[in-house]
């Protein structure tokens, strides 16, 4: 979805769970949204559902230019770099808490040097007030040094590689909580719309897994209607409906259900 679709659903959601702060956190996202679209680029705002959970989550997901020049392509970097920076400190300095910015720019070096994965910036908040925050590189299946990642991070990546390292990602992410804590995901593809997520504590231990499924086009809520992931709040299923919004995701974790729609 767009920014005027993002804000909007931000708006049903908090006034439905009364989150706080929405004016601050629709800031948020004008500093994320790109005006100046360049040639093939692709953004868009992905919301997301997890059963059970009144939190507002959402991803901004901001695909580059291919058909530029590398200098173009590298200046298109930079700022994608430089915005999320600046995002950090804006919620830092709004909200008074503060994230690992050691590992922050560990991350944001290694997107540098590795031109062909995109990377992308989420948010996870509820009443606390105090988000989580979510970097995405997006992989795609494609061949990922997981091993130097890992060691940007500041993980063994002996471990992680030797279990992981032979399979294809469709993405790999780290997120930040408040006071410094982080945690690093995996997502090893089963096949090109399927696979699982991998949760990976700072102690290198696997906490938590769930398996995912996406649907590249979309599918309209209706068809999910008679099927187990009937979860969804009335209100927000009506939203969701009324704004033909799609849903690109449908996930399981233990017995807990969640979807990703945009």
């Amino acid at each position: 979805m767009d920014l005027k679709k993002a804000k909007k659903t931000i708006d049903v959601i908090s006034e439905k769970w009364k989150i706080d702060q929405v004016d601050f956190f629709k800031e948020v996202l004008d500093k994320l949204w790109v005006e100046e679209k360049k040639n093939d680029s692709v953004q868009e705002f992905e919301f997301s559902l997890v059963e059970k959970k009144e939190k507002i989550r959402w991803n901004h997901l901001y695909f580059l230019s291919t058909d530029v020049s590398n200098i173009e392509k590298a200046r298109q970097r930079e700022k994608r770099r430089t915005t999320i920076q600046a995002t950090v400190k804006m919620i830092e300095r709004r909200l008074a808490t503060i994230y690992n910015g050691k590992i922050l720019e560990k991350v944001l070096l290694f997107f540098e040097e590795n031109e062909k994965f995109p990377l992308q910036f989420g948010l996870e908040y509820g009443d606390d007030k105090k988000p989580k925050i979510k970097i995405y590189l997006s992989i795609n299946g494609e061949k990922f040094p997981l091993r130097k990642f890992c060691e940007a991070v500041g993980t063994d990546p002996e471990n992680i590689a030797e279990i992981y390292g032979q399979e294809k990602l469709d993405t790999v992410a780290v997120d930040f909580l408040p006071a410094g804590k982080f945690s690093l995901k995996l997502y090893p593809l089963i096949s090109k719309n399927f696979g699982t997520l991998v949760r990976i504590s700072e102690k290198e231990t696997v906490v938590s897994k769930k398996i995912w499924r996406r649907f590249p086009k979309g599918i309209l809520l209706e068809k999910t209607k008679n099927s187990n992931f009937s979860f969804i709040p009335i209100f927000l299923r009506d939203y969701i409906i009324s704004s033909k919004i799609r849903v690109h995701y449908l996930c399981l974790e233990g017995q807990t259900r969640s979807l990703y729609f945009r």
